[in-house]
């Protein structure tokens, strides 16, 4: 036996979950993040030694706050290259055409 949620319901079940966010909230979020990676933590520099490339799909749909994030990491990513001698590259691959999330900011 299923049951199903009308709109509200499933919105009140997740803000009760503390699953649902604000884009004030996902913005504040890859702020830090940004900032996180701007100050060489060791825990995300770890996590990044590794990647020499960047592949971003679907660019198009991707929002402000994620544009500024993704420039951090590519900033990170050269700092670190740099001192090894190693190149990163960032390709982004987009269809402003196909652009569907309009609303939130993407172009």
């Amino acid at each position: 036996m299923s049951a199903t949620l009308t709109t509200e319901q499933a919105l009140a079940v997740l803000r009760n979950a503390e699953m649902l966010y604000t884009p004030e909230q996902i913005s504040a979020a890859f702020q830090r993040l940004g900032e996180v990676l701007a100050k060489g933590d060791g825990a995300v520099g770890e996590a990044l030694a590794r990647v020499r490339h960047l592949l971003i799909d679907e660019f198009q749909d991707i929002s402000p706050q994620i544009v500024q994030w993704l420039q951090a990491v590519h900033r990170a990513l050269t700092r670190q290259g740099q001192g090894q001698g190693q190149a990163v590259s960032l390709m982004a691959i987009g269809d402003d055409w196909q652009s569907i999330y309009g609303w939130r900011g993407s172009s």
